[in-house]
């Protein structure tokens, strides 16, 4: 698989979306603090929701087997 001018493996790619997948759910967990200092019940179940999602997608990744 070609990146730009650099070829990526399917396994360097998929250890690359697992460490995105991190990022973001660590982000949301900083979002989720900011809803509940906030008392923003709206965003907080919208941050949970992100949490959640990012998690089953990490899990997924983290199962996928060539």
């Amino acid at each position: 698989m070609t990146i730009g001018n650099r070829e990526e493996s399917v396994e360097e790619k998929r250890k690359r979306h697992i460490k995105e997948a991190q990022t973001q759910i660590d982000g949301w967990k900083n979002e989720l603090q900011y809803a509940i200092d906030r008392k923003n019940i709206d965003y907080k179940k919208y941050c949970n929701f992100m949490i959640k999602s990012w998690e089953n997608t990490l899990k997924q990744l983290n199962e996928y087997r060539l």
